[in-house]
């Protein structure tokens, strides 16, 4: 069978990246904040789902199964404006070749001094419907404003803009009906982003591995129809991340009140014990053969930073 055929395969995956992970050292660049307000509604758990253009953001490998040209966009706002992340994404599926995407986010603060940016090209195919795999070819620059005297006056600058390419490939299983297992590793390429003469500022590599599962393969055991119903449109998902050191466990429910309206939960753990609960729904309406899907989260920090800490996320898809 090909749940069994694919099983060395992921074990040689997992194990290679387990690897690299221990071996390279790494600096914080390009922190994995996560971004779309579906993804994040679900606590960030989206490896294993990436059903939609912000998989171009989680696992690359989602968008080989998309049968319509999809568009993506999300507006971030943290710590009460101080900082914001733009994310636009694009899917094109080409039939049996695959399917090719292209995405960027924008990673900036209110004072304009400081702005990560990130390009990236991704390509995706799948096996039988049951195994896809995606690469991205990603082009990553920090840019600090020159104008800014505390820039200027610094003398750890040596430049005041970065520029380097890296990759990130992606694995998507359908091994069972209603179960999705996802892996990502991102940033393999070393890439060094200092701004000093003196240091190296790596991008760290990112492991992500995660589950989700489709809860109404189970509704039929449940004899409260209530409840029954609510499970025929409900799916769960998990998944634990290792970067730089740094452990995270993310996970989410997904329910479908009906084909309008969806309802989303989550919970994030960090390696530093900060826990983030999420909730988040969603307005999906059809014009035509057009489907638009409005998301909104809202991130709720245990651990109060600010006095407006929390976070918001609008994104807008769009289907054709």
């Amino acid at each position: 069978m090909l749940e069994v055929r694919l099983f060395p395969f992921l074990t040689l995956f997992g194990s290679i990246l387990f690897l690299i992970l221990v071996a390279t050292p790494g600096q914080a660049a390009f922190v994995d904040i996560g971004t779309g307000a579906r993804p994040m509604g679900l606590g960030g758990a989206f490896t294993a789902l990436a059903d939609d253009a912000s998989a171009l953001y989680y696992n690359n490998a989602g968008i080989a199964f998309s049968e319509a040209i999809q568009l993506h966009g999300t507006r971030v706002s943290h710590l009460g404006g101080l900082a914001s992340h733009n994310f636009i994404a694009g899917i094109l599926p080409v039939g049996k070749i695959g399917a090719f995407g292209i995405s960027t986010n924008i990673l900036s603060e209110s004072e304009e001094i400081y702005q990560e940016q990130a390009i990236k090209l991704s390509y995706a195919t799948s096996f039988k419907g049951k195994f896809s795999t995606g690469i991205s070819v990603k082009r990553l620059r920090t840019t600090y404003n020159q104008e800014s005297k505390s820039i200027t006056d610094n003398p750890y600058f040596a430049t005041y803009q970065t520029s380097a390419l890296s990759a990130d490939l992606g694995v998507l299983i359908l091994p069972l009906s209603g179960l999705r297992v996802g892996m990502v590793a991102e940033n393999l390429i070393p890439t060094n982003i200092s701004i000093s003469e003196s240091g190296e500022d790596n991008v760290p590599i990112n492991f992500r591995f995660g589950v989700a599962y489709d809860l109404d393969a189970v509704a039929d055991t449940i004899q409260q129809e209530s409840l029954q119903q609510i499970l025929k449109t409900a799916r769960g998902s998990a998944e634990v991340g290792r970067r730089n050191g740094q452990t995270a466990i993310k996970g989410g429910i997904e329910v479908w009140v009906n084909p309008t309206i969806g309802l989303r939960t989550g919970y994030a753990l960090h390696n530093n014990q900060t826990g983030v609960i999420s909730l988040g729904g969603s307005l999906r309406l059809k014009l035509s053969s057009t489907r638009l899907q409005l998301d909104y989260a809202y991130r709720l920090f245990s651990v109060e930073l600010t006095e407006s800490s929390n976070s918001q996320l609008f994104s807008l898809g769009v289907v054709f």
